[in-house]
């Protein structure tokens, strides 16, 4: 042996390069196999025979969990590949292995699988075919479990569908309008909308404007110049004129598109047809405008004879009759305002659902308003032997802005609702308030919670959601036993919603309930105090006028057109009045023609007359010599604000409602003869 073939004992023999290049093998082996078998699929080595039989040469360990079978029985028979192919892919996957094999080309298919657990599961092949010199072609492909992805595409694409639908389904369309150039670009769907087809589109913001009605584009136009200038966004309903010449309802609504810079480079927005939308409104209004005008008429129809039969039952219990007869009297009378309450409460109720309940927030005493409340209330359960009480801190507010009269008739639907189911024990009316933050002005600002609290039956848990609700009590036992209409908590919960405000309750059966709302109010300004102190001095005063009054004859006339109406107001007056000349027309056109030899000091004027009415009296009075100054008082058994608006209006000075109440005609003479 040489000396350059000799070895020391010390020497390496792990570092001789033979062993180190096998070393490096295995360790290469190794981190393949490594990496097989973590891959996320499956490796196969696939080969194709010129007769057209194939084998598998290898397959990957992560074929079991593609596959759901063993690997070595796939590996021992490629029939098992194919028999767990969905057969609406069987086909396609043959032709793409066929046409990869013909080609040369790289082979890269979707398809399905139907384990024997019968779950479907897509995979994705991709392989290299390699050509053999017997014809043969081997792929060396990685096989992918890719049935999440296709599973989201799937999703995506049946949203895309339904969206689609839906968009179709809309009557929409999309456009966008390019700055730079000018082109404004629109989709089949505005096409359609629109009523034109591509060639007649010119891509210009003259195509559109050119559509839209005259009358409309100015407001469309001034809202895209608001978005354009980002004070505003564009979300506006315009008309459209189509070539047939009908007039199509279109709601459009865009917004900016801003590159990097932020500067707008494009606006993107749709149009909408909601023709169908605005006419069910209209026809929704149409509907509520009869119904306001049934009411309204019924109203009158309803008021008329309680006017006679409030009247004559009022002035017989201040006749000198035997206690049954004034007792007769006395029952007429209660019943009759009964059925006033009842039409007033569905006339307020049809105000609030149309939304059209109006506040006249003026300062108000809360302690008088309190006050009549507790009265009434009191007076109203002395019948069922109820005590009432009030629960009212020292330290109240004196003087608020509010509505007194509405304030009022919650609380007096709230108490009167609590006498009504409350056999035994109390009622109660409890009051609190809390500073909140002043307003800008300095005008100190409060939060007051009134509460109602009986002892009567209370209200079962599966009865009180629907309890504000209108035309509902708690079953209709309740409503056989107790009566109403159901109207008055509703009628409540608008009165509070419309100053501000909100309401609840609580309820336990047997035991009672507690009712309450809050309202926000502001402190009576000193001035408003004042006057409304002047206004007291001054109804001292009107008392003493009508004293006065009762000593000199006033000459009076009454148009009406119904006889009893006529003959209830006199037998009123004349009542009142030691002495008093009345003369009657029958409609407008009569008074005018009587007003210069008559020469009244007073006229109460019914508003619907045959003929001529009221109004249109009153404006030709008005214009006659000695009309300019002449005090006319309206009838009417309309109680709305529009109705008082229009008697005030045609230069009327007061206003009576049907059935007419004789205090209250005494009060409106004092202050208009004062």
């Amino acid at each position: 042996m040489s000396e350059e073939q000799s070895h020391s004992p010390d020497d390496d023999v792990s570092s001789s390069p033979g062993i180190q290049a096998g070393r490096e093998t295995a360790e290469g082996v190794d981190i393949a196999a490594r990496i097989l078998q973590h891959l996320p699929g499956a490796v196969l080595r696939y080969r194709l025979n010129p007769d057209g039989t194939d084998e598998i040469l290898y397959l990957g360990r992560g074929s079991a969990r593609l596959w759901g079978l063993p690997e070595e029985q796939i590996n021992a028979d490629v029939n098992q590949v194919w028999a767990l192919t969905h057969p609406d892919d069987l086909d396609g996957l043959r032709a793409s292995i066929a046409e990869s094999a013909e080609t040369l080309t790289e082979w890269n298919h979707q398809w399905r699988i139907i384990r024997t657990d019968g779950d479907i599961r897509w995979l994705q092949g991709r392989g290299t075919p390699l050509p053999e010199a017997n014809g043969s072609v081997v792929w060396n492909s990685l096989i992918l479990d890719n049935t999440k992805q296709q599973e989201a595409i799937n999703g995506l694409s049946d949203l895309n569908e339904k969206l689609k639908l839906v968009y179709q389904q809309a009557a929409m369309g999309l456009w966008e309008w390019d700055f730079q150039t000018g082109h404004l670009e629109w989709d089949d769907g505005m096409l359609d909308l629109y009523g034109i087809s591509r060639q007649e589109f010119g891509g210009t913001l003259e195509d559109w404007s050119s559509r839209v009605h005259p009358e409309d584009l100015p407001y469309a136009q001034t809202s895209m110049q608001r978005a354009l200038d980002g004070t505003d966004i564009y979300d506006v309903d315009f008309r459209i004129l189509l070539p047939d010449g009908v007039f199509r309802y279109i709601r459009g609504a865009a917004r900016l598109l801003s590159p990097a810079d932020g500067q707008p480079a494009r606006m993107l927005g749709f149009n909408m047809d909601i023709t169908d939308r605005k006419f069910m409104e209209h026809q929704a209004l149409q509907a509520s405008e009869a119904k306001s005008m049934f009411l309204a008429n019924m109203s009158h129809e309803i008021r008329t004879p309680l006017n006679s039969i409030l009247g004559f039952s009022g002035l017989l219990m201040d006749a000198d009759l035997g206690p049954e007869h004034k007792n007769f009297a006395q029952s007429i009378h209660v019943s009759a305002n009964a059925l006033n309450e009842l039409v007033s409460d569905i006339l307020d109720f049809s105000r609030i659902e149309a939304g059209k309940l109006e506040l006249d927030l003026i300062p108000t005493d809360i302690r008088d308003t309190l006050n009549s409340c507790f009265s009434l209330a009191s007076y109203n359960a002395r019948n069922k032997n109820l005590t009432v009480e009030a629960r009212v801190p020292d330290d109240l507010p004196p003087y608020i802005l509010t509505d007194p009269l509405r304030l009022k008739q919650a609380l007096m639907n709230l108490l009167f609702n609590s006498i009504k189911f409350t056999n035994r024990g109390s009622v109660a009316l409890r009051v609190e308030w809390s500073r909140r933050e002043d307003d800008p002005d300095g005008q100190r600002q409060f939060l007051f919670t009134f509460h109602v609290m009986d002892s009567g039956i209370g209200v079962a848990p599966e009865k009180q959601q629907k309890l504000f609700e209108a035309f509902s009590q708690a079953d209709s036992s309740t409503t056989r036993k107790f009566g109403g209409t159901g109207l008055g908590l509703s009628i409540v919960r608008g009165i509070v919603l419309e100053m501000g405000g909100n309401l609840g309750f609580s309820s336990e059966p047997g035991r009672g309930s507690d009712f309450w709302f809050q309202i926000p109010v502001t402190e009576a300004p000193v001035h408003a105090v004042s006057q409304k102190h002047l206004n007291e001095i001054r109804e001292d005063a009107e008392g003493y006028v009508l004293d006065q009054l009762r000593g000199r004859e006033l000459r009076i006339m009454i148009v009406e057109d119904v006889a009893l109406n006529v003959a209830v107001l006199r037998a009123m007056l004349e009542h009142s009045l030691a002495s008093c000349a009345i003369q009657t027309a029958q409609d407008g056109q009569q008074a005018v023609n009587e007003f210069a030899d008559f020469r009244p000091d007073i006229i109460f004027m019914d508003i619907q007359m045959p003929g001529m009415n009221g109004i249109e009296a009153t404006r030709q009075i008005r214009g006659l010599p000695g009309g300019e100054d002449l005090c006319i008082v309206a009838l009417t058994a309309g109680v709305t604000e529009d109705d008082r608006r229009q008697c005030l209006q045609a230069g009327m000075n007061a206003f009576l409602a049907k059935p007419i109440d004789k205090d209250d005609l005494l009060f409106t003479l004092s202050k208009l003869l004062a």
